[in-house]
């Protein structure tokens, strides 16, 4: 079997699904929707999803929190933080500056990640789901550190990368229905043993 480690972009994937209309499909399980694109000679080592905590607003903060305690229930899944730091926008239209919160170091973290577990010849096959062009410069020094490694890139709804593109081994879009056979229940138990249920939004 063909190993496989899949290194998720958890913003990336979230607005694929959000210009794409999928709102239902917020309350996905990761792991899942890589074992419905992996083929049956492939077996998932590990599947690693990247994100950062939203502070604000109190509400999407709420709904986050929710979601990444489900993501805590499924095994071989492994969340790994970035964070998010405050930038000044100036309104083109009234000259107003306001905060808007950034989210860094995820695609830094997935390119230390993937050449970490090049390194370690932990994976035959890296399942890269983004459309992030600046993990470029992580493919090129996986390609001269293992060039058997292979790269295959996976694009959210309405996202594409030509740099991306050219230099996977494979590229493949995901297509809807391979998302709605890869939700999460509605209802799950913590590992602390409370309920968890799916938003009222996202339903």
């Amino acid at each position: 079997m063909t190993r496989v480690i899949a290194y998720i972009d958890g913003f990336n994937l979230y607005y694929g699904l959000k210009s794409a209309g999928l709102r239902k499909c917020y309350w996905l399980n990761p792991k899942l929707l890589i074992e419905n694109l992996k083929l049956p000679t492939q077996t998932i080592v590990k599947v690693k999803y990247f994100t950062a905590r939203v502070s604000k607003p109190q509400e999407k903060h709420i709904r986050q929190k929710t979601y990444l305690e489900a993501l805590e229930t499924i095994p071989d899944l492994e969340i790994i933080y970035g964070h998010y730091l405050m930038k000044k926008i100036t309104c083109r239209y009234c000259s107003k500056i306001f905060d808007m919160p950034e989210e860094k170091m995820t695609d830094v973290n997935m390119g230390l990640e993937m050449l970490s577990d090049c390194v370690k010849d932990n994976y035959d096959v890296a399942f890269l789901v983004t459309a992030d062009s600046d993990l470029v410069n992580a493919i090129d020094h996986i390609k001269a550190i293992n060039s058997l490694k292979k790269i295959y890139t996976f694009f959210p709804p309405k996202r594409k990368s030509f740099q991306l593109r050219n230099r996977s081994d494979q590229c493949f879009d995901i297509f809807e229905s391979k998302i709605h056979k890869s939700l999460l229940p509605t209802n799950l138990i913590s590992k602390s043993g409370y309920p968890i249920i799916c938003p009222a939004s996202w339903l």
